[in-house]
């Protein structure tokens, strides 16, 4: 074999396994740039802690409404229960 197209073949070799090489890189960093976009898109719908207790107030609030007025009345039954077995007695 002659020096030359053993030269050339190494050559047609490093050509080719440097083209495979950035195509293969090309895609390693669309895919890590396409991981980045879907991590931010993911860490929009997350809410922050501050927020989160700023829902549960809201949301909480009418049902501690509601249990105070219910524990008003049953001390206001309890009371009248109470007076009216203290004036039978």
């Amino acid at each position: 074999m002659d020096s030359n197209l053993l030269i050339a073949l190494l050559t047609l070799l490093a050509v080719v396994g440097g083209g495979l090489l950035g195509i293969l890189w090309s895609k390693v960093n669309e895919l890590g740039q396409a991981l980045t976009e879907e991590r931010v898109k993911m860490a929009e719908k997350f809410i922050t802690s501050e927020d989160l207790e700023r829902r549960l107030s809201q949301s909480l609030e009418p049902l501690e409404k509601q249990m105070k007025r219910v524990e008003e009345q049953s001390d206001e039954l309890i009371r009248m229960l109470h007076n009216h077995y203290r004036e039978t007695a």
